[in-house]
């Protein structure tokens, strides 16, 4: 550990946040509370010289994966098989200021990202710290850096005050050639004033700068928020660059197809409700259900709404067909299912009746 300290000093001496990763240790830091939030953003690696065609490997995580939320209080889980032809030693783990269904959430999205990148490695692994953002490759001119970052901060604060008494916030700070552009938004089922939402707006808040330094745009979702600023004006224009992420389990093709029904029939619901959120339990089988919620930014039109809606639904059906799961999240909308109620079902009263938020 000792190492690792020094080493994280001298790499990010300035910095206000940092994370380093040893084989047998990891040392995280911030300017921002991030205990008991799951974060996934983080990257891959495999071994680039032996491929293999044995799942085995996959299905040993996924088992660990399952497994490592419920071991409390370690948070960990790990297997050794010793097979005629091969080796496999795999171990699953979360850092202990999560929750169980945290651990859940970060290490089945992690897992998702494994099975699109790595299984044909013989090793593989995925270091993260837990959740999703996206920057611009362009930067702002380092003239006017002074004036940007101020104006930035200026803009994250308004964003962030407003934002909590109605769920969404968008407006712009600075004059040309510095003005900016940002929108706040809490996931539908989080009826203002949320403790929830206050907190996911002030982490999103803390951590965009941070993640998208000097960015000319950038966009950050949390499980609950999405916070979002550009240099050009984006308000009421579609955003269809999302990213799709996908479960790691099978269901049956007629529950996946039921799921793309189900979300289908909350898409003109969504797109025509004032706070443009839709989402419901649909029975897809005699023994389980399906949790769908669908959001757009207040920003949008019905159309547009409508359209970054059915957009998002195209890429999960096609991406994720079969899988337990799915998410798609771009700047304008969200789409989310799950086999598990994660949103509020309070207002659910029977089986495949939507919850749609009251202006």
């Amino acid at each position: 550990m000792d190492n690792v300290t020094r080493l994280i000093q001298h790499s990010c001496p300035t910095s206000r946040q940092a994370v380093i990763w040893y084989d047998s240790c990891e040392l995280r830091y911030s300017d921002f509370n991030f205990f008991g939030i799951p974060d996934t953003a983080g990257f891959s690696m495999s071994n680039p010289n032996q491929k293999t065609s044995s799942r085995e490997p996959f299905a040993v995580v996924a088992d660990l994966v399952k497994a490592a939320p419920l071991n409390k209080p370690l948070m960990f889980a790990s297997k050794a098989l010793v097979n005629d032809d091969d080796n496999i030693y795999a171990l699953a783990q979360c850092t202990v200021d999560l929750g169980v269904d945290g651990c859940r959430e970060c290490l089945t999205t992690i897992l998702a990202d494994i099975k699109n990148c790595c299984t044909q490695w013989r090793g593989w692994r995925y270091l993260a710290t837990s959740c999703w953002v996206s920057c611009s490759d362009s930067t702002f001119p380092s003239n006017s850096l002074a004036i940007v970052e101020s104006n930035l901060n200026n803009l994250l604060q308004i964003l962030t005050t407003n934002a909590q008494t109605s769920g969404f916030y968008n407006t712009t700070v600075g004059e040309n050639p510095d003005q900016l552009y940002g929108l706040a938004l809490c996931r539908g089922d989080l009826t203002p004033p949320s403790n929830d939402c206050n907190t996911c707006l002030a982490n999103a808040r803390g951590t965009i700068i941070g993640d998208c330094p000097n960015n000319t745009q950038g966009i950050k979702w949390y499980e609950k928020c999405l916070m979002r600023y550009s240099d050009s004006s984006f308000f009421g224009v579609v955003d269809l660059a999302g990213q799709t992420l996908c479960g790691v389990r099978q269901i049956s093709q007629a529950a996946s197809d039921e799921t793309i029904k189900f979300a289908r029939g909350l898409v003109e619901q969504a797109s025509n409700n004032p706070l443009m959120v839709a989402s419901g339990e649909e029975s897809v089988t005699s023994q389980s259900s399906s949790y769908v919620l669908l959001q757009c930014t207040r920003d949008l039109n019905s159309e547009g709404c409508k359209n970054c809606l059915e957009t998002g639904l195209s890429q999960v059906g096609a991406q994720c067909n079969q899988t337990n799961g799915w998410r798609y999240l771009s700047g304008s909308c969200m789409l989310r299912y799950e086999v598990f109620p994660f949103f509020n079902t309070s207002a659910i009263s029977t089986p495949g009746s939507p919850l749609i938020a009251s202006p």
